[in-house]
């Protein structure tokens, strides 16, 4: 039973491990997938050259993958579900990760597209993307743990021996995610919704981000605000950092049609971002007025997504992450931002958010409908 374990506990066994033959960009197109020994062919991930990007690694339906991340291999904590180059031709849906060490979900690269996912209390990030992933996602849920959970997104494209074009940049697109933070007053530092670093775009539509803590860091006496959304420019090339993709003519890295609301310390949609420079010149003020700019002018701040979460002494009790009567999310514009049309994979809804009215999907079959109330 899954209330036989409290929700600290994390680390217990490893995690679920899927490798393919769709594209990475690591230098030779093949990597050994992190945790595995580094002599064990089995951890082997990538198509070479010759990537094939509908490649399968079968089907993953209604699973729920409770209490891992545990050390195994060289020392590494494994991710609840690790994605090696996993193809387009995998069916990924249903799927829960709860109570993991490390992060949620991860892709080293790949081409998978997934529905219906569930990050729960990981003690790391929730999604976490590298080595040119391209997959697409709709209705990801993420509730996140009051005290240790990192980022809700945490994207990047490049490893050490990234090939360097533009054709081997992260450049995943999700539709219709709901992401839960530590709570607006959680003080959990570094807790954001996205972190964006080197050589990666994304596209981000219809779905809200609620409760982050939009936190303040102090580090050797100097105050940071850590902010909801960080664009990270300290490593990668001109032409493939975060901000580039976000100001090119035709954008890569586009966050629109969102609903942001519940952030700490009084921080309104002014000023949620924070930008990560290792060269201060590398974003002059009016670049960064028009990252500010593309952020607050496309997405809804003003108006509550009515979501329930509850916590005492540091664990959730309640939570309802269906937006309630009144909700904006209730009543909006469909996917009017497809970035791919016409789209054989993305449910065409009229709602914003992974949950609707009488649209239970996450519960049942997964650990948070007996953790978290959801009976």
């Amino acid at each position: 039973e899954v209330n036989d374990l409290t929700q600290a506990s994390r680390g217990l066994w490893g995690g679920l491990i899927l490798l393919g033959k769709s594209r990475t960009n690591r230098q030779d197109g093949i990597e050994q997938i992190e945790g595995i020994q580094a002599d064990d062919p089995r951890g082997e991930y990538g198509g070479g050259a010759s990537p094939d990007l509908d490649d399968s690694s079968g089907v993953l339906r209604f699973v729920s993958i409770r209490h891992g991340g545990s050390n195994i291999g060289e020392g590494n904590e494994i991710n609840g579900l690790t994605m090696g180059a996993v193809g387009s031709g995998t069916q990924i849906t249903n799927v829960e990760v709860y109570n993991n060490r490390d992060d949620g979900f991860e892709w080293f690269g790949g081409t998978v597209n997934t529905k219906r996912l569930i990050s729960a209390g990981n003690g790391d990030d929730s999604f976490d993307w590298d080595e040119s992933f391209a997959g697409k996602g709709q209705f990801w849920f993420v509730i996140q743990d009051e005290s240790t959970a990192d980022r809700g997104i945490e994207g990047d494209g490049n490893p050490s021996d990234n090939r360097g074009d533009d054709e081997h940049y992260s450049q995943p697109v999700v539709y219709n995610a709901t992401f839960m933070g530590s709570g607006a007053d959680s003080k959990n530092n570094g807790n954001m919704a996205f972190k964006f670093r080197e050589e990666t775009g994304v596209h981000i539509h219809n779905s809200i981000i609620y409760g982050y803590p939009g936190d303040l860091k102090i580090s050797s006496g100097t105050v940071a605000y850590t902010g909801v959304i960080n664009i990270d420019n300290e490593k990668g090339d001109d032409g493939n950092l975060p901000s580039d993709h976000m100001l090119a003519s035709s954008p890569t890295l586009v966050i629109s049609g969102n609903i942001f609301y519940g952030f700490g310390y009084d921080q309104d949609s002014a000023n949620i971002i924070k930008y990560s420079d290792q060269d201060p010149a590398t974003l002059d003020s009016d670049e960064k007025d028009a990252i500010d700019s593309l952020i607050v002018n496309f997405n809804l701040f003003s108006e509550d997504p009515k979501l329930t979460v509850t916590r005492e002494d540091g664990y959730i009790q309640t939570l309802d992450p269906i937006p309630g009567s009144g909700s904006p999310a209730l009543d909006w514009a469909g996917n009017t931002h497809m970035v791919d049309e016409p789209s054989d994979f993305f449910s065409d809804v009229d709602y914003c958010g992974a949950f609707n009215t009488g649209d239970d999907w996450h519960k049942e079959w997964t650990a948070i409908t007996d953790a978290y109330g959801l009976e």
